[in-house]
Formats: structure tokens, C-alpha cells, sequence
């Protein structure tokens, strides 16, 4: 059972809060604080897995709390406000909160609404149970149409038959990539990178996207499971904080190397190809309905790209719940593209890479710190290693 701190000024948000969680088994509300001072004495009492944090709160706010709790603590803690404050929440991730969430509207809230908000609150909270006992989430790397139990896998994972996923996963040492046997690893010629990611994306795309910098000679474009609203705020966020400079994508946009686009919140990020007869696109907001009840959804990106681009595609799938993305994986590679999922020891929730690799569409598994330069290794612009 994960153990949740709620900390906000509001006594009415909280009793939700603690009113939405009680009613799911998953979770214990260990306490309640009103303040950032009372939430960082709380952390220190109560030792909790899971902090609901409030930005603007009196005495001391959610940031200097966030930054306090975690200096001699690890809970998983969540940014919880609304659209006003959310350029403020995205600061709190550098301080290592692991995403921020939007406060509901009181007033609408369904149980489809409440359930979603339990689920993302249960995945991060259980990565505080992965990061506190030293281990990683179970991992699949038997590639699509082996046996089972036979644990063949990508290369150099030396898993024996008795092996558990879950073991598999623990023997990856963190300082290497694995490559997939099943699939083509000759570096190609290259025009777009692809990113993916929905919970822990945040603080994972900050990473990407710092690593490759400005001079990164290919186009960015990202779909980051986003709170309607926040999509603004964390485009301006990445682009003052990783060095390459990012923008919400705009219909009719073509895009350019060592930029970053961000699919906006309610739209789907898609690219059409342009002009006539040449390897180049541009950016297109589809308003065609949710996928996988998402919107914008990874896959439907990368969908696109394969279209257009074709061998051409390179595409990276971060830490995120459920599968959107490994559909689109496997359009990539079967068009010839190359597609890499990030390491379970990395992710904050390894649900997305994870699908990726069970239907063999992971070209290859890196550890996200690895990726800048695996993936300029791709380009032959830097060679990995």
C-alpha cells in the first residue's frame, strides 16, 4: 500500500483528495499538512511514499519544500496545482518532483476523472517502492515470436532460462545500451527524431533534450502526455532549461534541425510531407479523436512519420504508462526506421518502453543518461562509447 502525504493550503482540496483516495485500495493517507513547513516536518515523521505538493502555500511554498524533503528523503513527490501556477511547478521538477498534475475541477469531476488520477498517482508512487529497495521494475526482453521461458534476448542480457523478468531486468548493467538481434543496427541516413513520453516524461525530456542540444542536426518532435493548459508552460520550461530551443508545434511549420516541437495539449501532432518529391514535412495538428483515450498520443506521430519518412525515422520512447507509442514502434522499424526504448533502470514507469519491446519493436534499450550520445552514434555524428 503506498503511503500519501497531501500538502495544500485548501482544507476543501485536501478532504477531495483525501476523499478520492481513500476509496482506492492502492493507497493510505498517512497525514495532511497546510503549510511547505509543516509538509517537510510531516515528511520527516511519517516517512511517507507519495507527496501531493501544493505550489503556493504560506510560510514555505512547494518548491523550498520540495527541495528540503528531498535532500535527506526519496518519496515520490507529485506538483499538484492549476494553470496559473504551473510554470512555477515545472521548477519544482529540477528540484526532483517526478511530475506535475492539474487540480480537478470540483465541480466536474466523474469517476472516469477520479480513476485516472488514482492510476498516475499509484505509478509514481510505486516507483518510490522500486527506487527504495534498489531494484527495477519486471522487464520483457524475450523478442516477438520466441519461445517463452527461452530468454533469448537482446544482446549481451546473459539471462538464463530460470531467470525471472523481473531478474532479467536487475542483470542489465547500467552502463551500456542493448542491442536488438532481430533488427537492423547499420547507422542511416536520418531526417526527424521522434520522442515519446507520458508519466515521468517531464524531467526525462529535460534530460533528452539537454544532452542533444542546440546543435543536434536533426528536427525534435514530441508528444508529452500533457494536462490541458500546462502545454505552454512546459514548452517555456524546456526551452529555458535544456538549451535547445522549443515551441509548441504550430500547424504549417517546417520544422528545423536543432529545434524542439511540442504537440499542444488537446491536438494530435502529426507531419505531411513537403514539398513535393523532397525528404522534408511539415507539422500538422490533427483533430481526429483520442487514441488509446489520449490526445495527443504518441502513436499517432509516429504513425505519421513512417508515412513520410519511411527508413528515414528516428524515434526514442520514454517512461510513460500503458502502450501508447509501441504500436507506432513497430510502423517505424517495419518501414525501416530505428526506434529506442528507454531502460527500465531509468524509467519512472516502464510501461511504454516496456510494450515496445514485447511486440519486438525496440530496436535497441538505453539507459536515458546514454541516449544523447547513442543516438548521435545513430547519425555517425559522434561515435558512441
Amino acid at each position: 500500500m503506498i503511503r500519501v502525504l497531501i500538502a495544500d493550503d485548501s482544507a476543501v482540496v485536501r478532504a477531495m483528495v483525501r476523499q478520492v483516495m481513500e476509496n482506492d485500495v492502492r493507497f493510505e493517507i498517512a497525514g495532511e499538512a497546510s503549510n511547505g513547513e509543516d509538509a517537510v516536518r510531516c515528511n520527516e515523521k511519517l516517512s511517507p511514499d507519495l507527496i501531493i505538493m501544493d505550489i503556493n502555500m504560506p510560510i514555505m511554498d512547494g518548491i523550498e519544500a520540495t527541495k528540503r524533503i528531498l535532500k535527506t528523503s526519496s518519496p515520490a513527490v507529485v506538483i499538484f496545482t492549476t494553470a496559473d501556477s504551473a510554470a512555477m511547478g515545472y521548477r519544482c521538477i529540477q528540484a526532483g518532483a517526478l511530475e506535475v498534475i492539474s487540480k480537478p475541477d470540483l465541480s466536474v469531476i466523474t469517476p472516469g476523472m477520479m480513476k485516472l488520477f488514482c492510476d498516475r498517482l499509484a505509478a509514481l508512487g510505486e516507483s518510490h517502492y522500486a527506487s527504495a529497495a534498489g531494484r527495477v521494475p519486471a522487464a520483457a526482453f524475450v523478442p516477438e515470436g520466441a519461445k517463452a521461458g527461452s530468454r533469448k534476448s537482446f544482446s549481451g542480457c546473459k539471462c538464463s532460462e530460470a531467470e525471472s523478468d523481473e531478474d532479467a531486468a536487475a542483470s542489465l548493467p547500467e552502463d551500456r545500451p542493448y542491442l536488438n538481434p532481430a533488427l537492423p543496427q547499420t547507422p542511416g541516413d536520418y531526417r526527424i527524431l521522434l520522442a515519446g513520453a507520458s508519466t515521468g516524461g517531464p524531467a526525462a525530456l529535460r534530460q533528452l533534450l539537454s544532452g542533444l542540444g542546440p546543435s543536434f542536426p536533426l528536427p525534435v518532435l514530441i508528444t508529452q502526455h500533457i494536462d490541458s493548459s500546462f502545454d505552454t508552460h512546459f514548452a517555456g520550461w524546456l526551452n529555458e532549461s535544456t538549451g535547445m530551443h522549443v515551441e509548441i508545434a504550430k500547424e504549417g511549420t517546417v520544422p528545423l534541425r536543432g529545434r524542439a516541437y511540442l504537440a499542444p495539449a488537446d491536438r494530435h501532432l502529426i507531419v505531411r510531407p513537403f514539398p513535393e518529391n523532397t525528404v522534408g514535412c511539415v507539422i500538422a495538428l490533427s483533430d481526429e479523436p483520442p487514441l488509446h483515450f489520449l490526445k495527443p498520443a504518441v502513436d499517432r506521430l509516429f504513425f505519421s512519420a513512417a508515412d513520410v519518412f519511411h527508413s528515414r525515422v528516428l524515434a526514442v520512447l520514454l517512461t510513460g504508462m500503458g502502450r501508447d507509442g509501441a504500436d507506432g514502434c513497430k510502423c517505424i522499424v517495419e518501414a525501416g526506421g530505428y526506434t529506442v526504448a528507454e531502460s527500465a533502470r531509468t524509467c519512472t514507469v516502464f510501461g511504454m518502453p516496456r510494450a515496445a519491446i514485447e511486440c519486438g519493436a525496440a530496436s535497441a534499450i538505453v539507459p536515458l543518461g546514454l541516449m544523447p550520445d547513442f543516438l548521435r552514434s545513430r547519425l555517425g555524428v559522434k561515435k558512441y562509447g
